[in-house]
């Protein structure tokens, strides 16, 4: 049995709520500019598509089947005019997560893999934890075993911001890190990450 997403955030008080697209299948969904962002599972693969706010039908943006053996669990997803993110959770079935990958790019298509596919339960596994993308940056916020950071990327370069932070080194690159998720990384946001799967 499947519903209807209705959007109504968009439109006036009095105009009449319209269906938005069906919800079976549906894990995440993110407004992005003009457009509303919708991931969609069935069976292995995970797709986002696009859907005008002004009406119009919906468009595929990105595609991605998850490694045998496993299936999307959940999905988190961010955007703005410019920019989207994902993070993908996977395990053998729902509610058993065991994986994860992130993904982001430009609203139109051609998304790219920003962190490997990733076992959660390995030694030193790094998991983004949430993401907010602004104009055309991203911002991440990660955590391994008991340290949390925050990423800022933009197109050229990546940041890395901690509050009251020690200088460290995390993945062979230079980071910033705190021992517990601080009250501005918890609200900070962010994310992206992958590859594993196969993206189509």
């Amino acid at each position: 049995m499947s519903a209807l997403l209705v959007l109504a955030f968009a439109a006036p008080a009095h105009a009449v709520p319209r269906a938005l697209a069906r919800s079976a299948g549906v894990l995440a969904i993110a407004p992005g500019g003009d457009q509303v962002l919708v991931a969609q599972t069935r069976g292995a693969n995970l797709r986002v598509v696009s859907i005008p706010l002004a009406g119009g039908a919906a468009r595929q943006v990105f595609s991605f089947d998850v490694p045998s053996g496993l299936v999307p669990v959940s999905a988190s997803l961010s955007a703005s005019a410019q920019r989207a993110a994902l993070i993908l959770e996977m395990g053998p079935g729902p509610g058993q997560p065991e994986a994860v990958q992130t993904f982001a790019g430009p609203l139109a298509g051609g998304w790219v893999t920003l962190q490997p596919f990733t076992r959660t339960s390995n030694p030193g596994a790094v998991s983004p934890v949430r993401q907010q993308a602004d104009g055309d940056r991203l911002f991440t916020t990660e955590s391994r075993g008991e340290d949390t950071r925050v990423v800022v990327r933009d197109r050229l370069r990546t940041r890395w911001r901690s509050p009251r932070a020690r200088p460290s080194t995390w993945r062979g690159s230079p980071v910033t890190s705190s021992p517990r998720t601080s009250a501005a990384s918890r609200s900070g946001a962010g994310s992206w990450s992958a590859t594993g799967g196969r993206e189509s």
